[in-house]
């Protein structure tokens, strides 16, 4: 598509503040992540080694980044748990999590790992498991993989999150019957979200019914690209959702498939689906009203990476110019009546970058090439669009990330 406007995309790095350290986990670093975050400040980097770590919690602002996308694990670890839990069945529902809790206003990015669904062994009657748990402050996760056994893989209370390239899956349980398990949950939280695949655990049927693949209450879901799945059933048809709300809250979802018993189960919320696939197994789920297909999806052609070209596609309303905005940062603003979404850059460094003009698809595509000198890794942009012919305008789920 054509350019009509555009400018450098790292001009609004300059705003950001600098990391402090960067802290090295793995050979001729730190032994533990844990090891690295018990001395680094805000702002701090923390580059991770392959192999496989003890989790650990996080209580600042920082990047804890895969130097090798994939080949770093976090496992529960029964070294690091506190004294007594081997003989107190109450830890089991304490303990285990990866927690994420930075302070408001501070934000921890995740690049590149994988949460290993593991329990703790002997734990038969009550199992430790591994999840990850984001209780404070904003977090973001790129090319991660997070597990959970028969429990939410991801739990998001009172925060936001935003997911990329990431995988979140429960996994059959291995020491108890297999009870489902939600694959995101999330209460008094904001979600977006753009190529994820979520799905909930695996259930016999009857009274023991698969996971939902998310359960959000009081929330907000903002997506593009995503695959939500409920968990396999033996004895269908079941009640099982891809996607659940319980209370108040809003969904905004374009280009996605819901794949479950009942694709959607909510309460009263405003919604809009736009070109989603909805599949269901049972014929007595809710009505699904539907929603017209303007709603802006967002894409990017994969991470932010020195010396290549990043490309961003826009999916929305066909011969609309699409008004593409960048920030170092992610916040939110809601303007009902001028924005039919929220905002999720940080309006105090938003600016417009480029607008581009989509085709008689409603597609439209922008691109950059990202710097290769010094200083250009663990930068952090973001983008998001904004398109439409009349108020309001809709607005995409945010894509971008950490260059690296």
């Amino acid at each position: 598509m054509r350019s009509l406007l555009a400018c450098c995309p790292f001009a609004v790095a300059a705003v950001a503040l600098p990391a402090q350290a960067t802290h090295l986990v793995g050979p001729g670093g730190f032994a533990q992540i844990r090891d690295a975050l018990a001395v680094a400040a805000a702002g701090d980097r923390i580059h991770v080694q392959p192999g496989t770590y003890a989790h650990f919690t996080a209580t600042i602002g920082c990047t804890i980044r895969a130097l090798v996308p994939g080949s770093v694990s976090v496992a529960y670890d029964v070294a690091f748990q506190p004294p007594g839990c081997t003989t107190n069945p109450g830890c089991w529902s304490v303990e285990g999590p990866t927690r994420l809790s930075p302070p408001a206003g501070q934000t921890i990015d995740v690049v590149g790992l994988r949460f290993v669904g593991n329990e703790s062994p002997g734990g038969f009657l009550y199992p430790i498991r591994h999840r990850v748990a984001v209780e404070s402050g904003r977090v973001t996760f790129d090319q991660c993989n997070l597990q959970a056994s028969n429990t939410a893989a991801l739990a998001v209370l009172d925060a936001s999150v935003h997911l990329q390239a990431c995988q979140i899956t429960v996994l059959p349980a291995a020491s108890t019957s297999p009870a489902g398990g939600v694959g995101l949950y999330g209460a008094n939280c904001n979600v977006t979200a753009i190529d994820c695949t979520i799905t909930g655990g695996f259930g016999p049927g009857l009274s023991i019914p698969p996971g939902d693949g998310i359960v959000l209450d009081n929330a907000t879901l903002h997506g593009s690209g995503l695959v939500i799945r409920s968990g396999t059933v033996l004895f269908p048809p079941s009640t099982n959702a891809a996607y659940a709300l319980r209370g108040s809250g809003a969904l905004f979802l374009s280009d996605s498939q819901l794949i479950g018993g009942c694709p959607i189960d909510w309460g009263g919320t405003a919604s809009e689906l736009s070109r989603c696939t909805l599949t269901g197994t049972n014929t007595n789920c809710p009505t699904v009203a539907p929603s017209p297909a303007t709603q802006l999806g967002i894409a990017r052609s994969g991470p932010l990476t020195p010396g290549a070209t990043f490309t961003l596609t826009f999916r929305g309303e066909p011969n609309a110019f699409v008004a593409i905005f960048a920030a170092a940062s992610l916040g939110r603003v809601d303007l009902p009546g001028l924005l039919a979404q929220p905002s999720w850059l940080d309006s105090t460094q938003s600016f417009l970058m480029s607008i581009v003009l989509a085709d008689a698809q409603g597609v439209a595509t922008a691109s950059w090439l990202i710097p290769a000198g010094p200083g250009v890794a663990d930068q952090q942009v973001w983008w998001k669009g904004l398109s439409g012919f009349t108020l309001p305008f809709q607005v995409s789920p945010p894509a971008g990330g950490i260059t690296r």
